[in-house]
């Protein structure tokens, strides 16, 4: 099996030409996805080991993407179930509960489409686009 090597984290993921303002994902990042994709494709798939991150730093035994084991469980419930409410935490002075930057509208936006541009926030419900909400 390959190794895959460790993401380029000293480099910016978007960069934004500064006379345009136009903001491309990085080379660099671009490089490193596409050398990802070859090795798991070149493997007929890689396995990867989330249960034991130990050996990587900040990370401990029984983390998962630097989760516990009970966040974990919650996490595969939350997104197994049709049902389940996403519950964030309450905003702090220092950090919103929920951030979604600017962008552009979906072509076809479809209920519960959420998104936001420069003139503001925008929710599709009962196939109406409810916004610019300022």
């Amino acid at each position: 099996m390959a190794d895959i090597q460790p993401p380029p984290t000293y480099a910016e993921v978007i960069l934004v030409n500064e006379q345009t303002k136009k903001a491309a994902f990085n080379p660099i990042w671009l490089k490193w996805f596409i050398d990802l994709a070859n090795t798991l494709n070149a493997g007929g798939g890689t396995l990867l080991t989330h249960n034991d991150m130990s050996g990587l730093q900040g990370g401990v035994a029984a983390e998962r993407y630097h989760t516990t084991q009970a966040q974990n469980t919650k996490i595969a419930a939350w997104a197994g179930s049709a049902t389940a409410n996403l519950l964030l935490p309450a905003g702090t002075t220092g950090v919103a509960s929920l951030r979604i930057p600017h962008g552009a509208a979906p072509t076809t936006p479809v209920d519960g489409d959420t998104w936001t541009t420069t003139a503001g926030a925008f929710i599709r419900i009962n196939g109406v686009t409810v916004g610019p909400l300022t």
